[in-house]
């Protein structure tokens, strides 16, 4: 997403990615001459509006940057200058495990240390309802890490516990590690039997095997070098790229509909040299 003044000028620019219901911010650059007069706000306030399936959005912040994100309503996470902002409702926890359904009990502990000491460690719980595939008819939002306990329950039976990575095939869909926080809006078990000891019928054919996140990423990595090959004058950075158009094409106001990143030369920085916008 760019920013153009009346001039033409790219003044600013937005790069994210994505990966399941998380979209990562990762640049957000204004020109210095352009600073505070609102547009970083209007840019990140119209992400959402590209980004319907998108539940959460992320960040690595820099220092100069945290009160920006902090006055967005972003929040702070376990990590330092990381930072994350919900852009819907999920499943609301509990203290106690509920009486009936199936329930996903978490504890931001290490899975080794809450197995070894349960008493000690407190656990929150959440009543989800499983749909066909094993999407959430609502999702899970949750401090969490890949180290993290969880268990599943039916009707107040333990049926498995583990890290993420050992229940579901898809913990890195599920658990976003630079910000230590679960976004759970599928599951795909390891064990195949888990969806019939839940009351459901067994994980279809369809849901094997599927490509994990670093093989996705590693596509996306692809795509844009090759890229970088058939435009060698063209920095591309953030998502997968589809055409190059030049900037003059682009309307001089803030696009909201498809503009994902912006060729400017490295060792300046300097956005007035932009000549392409990479559309979607």
């Amino acid at each position: 997403m760019v920013a153009i003044n009346d001039k033409n000028e790219v003044v600013a620019y937005l790069i994210w990615s994505t990966c399941s219901l998380i979209a990562t911010i990762d640049i957000l650059e204004v020109k210095t001459d352009y600073r505070r007069q609102g547009i970083g706000k209007a840019m990140m306030d119209a992400l959402p509006t590209h980004l319907p399936l998108i539940a959460v959005l992320t960040a690595q912040t820099i220092p100069s940057s945290e009160q920006f994100f902090m006055q967005l309503g972003w929040q702070n996470s376990t990590r330092k200058g990381a930072k994350f902002k919900l852009l819907c409702s999920g499943v609301t926890s509990v203290r106690a495990l509920p009486s009936f359904g199936c329930v996903i009990a978490i504890c931001r502990q290490n899975y080794d240390a809450v197995v070894s000491n349960p008493e000690r460690y407190s656990k929150r719980y959440f009543q989800i309802s499983v749909r066909t595939e094993g999407w959430l008819s609502k999702p899970v939002f949750a401090r969490f890490s890949l180290d993290s306990y969880m268990a599943i329950y039916n009707n107040q039976v333990l049926i498995a516990e583990g890290t993420v990575n050992r229940l579901f095939q898809n913990a890195r869909d599920i658990v976003d590690n630079d910000v230590d926080l679960l976004v759970m809006s599928r599951i795909i078990p390891c064990d195949h039997s888990l969806f019939e000891r839940i009351g459901l019928s067994d994980i279809p054919d369809s849901m094997r095997d599927k490509p994990d996140t670093e093989t996705t990423r590693t596509s996306k990595r692809q795509r844009i070098e090759a890229a970088h090959e058939k435009h060698a004058d063209v920095t591309a950075v953030g998502v997968a790229l589809a055409e190059i158009v030049p900037a003059e094409s682009v309307s001089s106001t803030l696009r909201t509909s498809g503009v994902f990143a912006v060729k400017y030369k490295e060792e300046t920085a300097a956005l007035p040299c932009i000549q392409y916008a990479i559309t979607s």
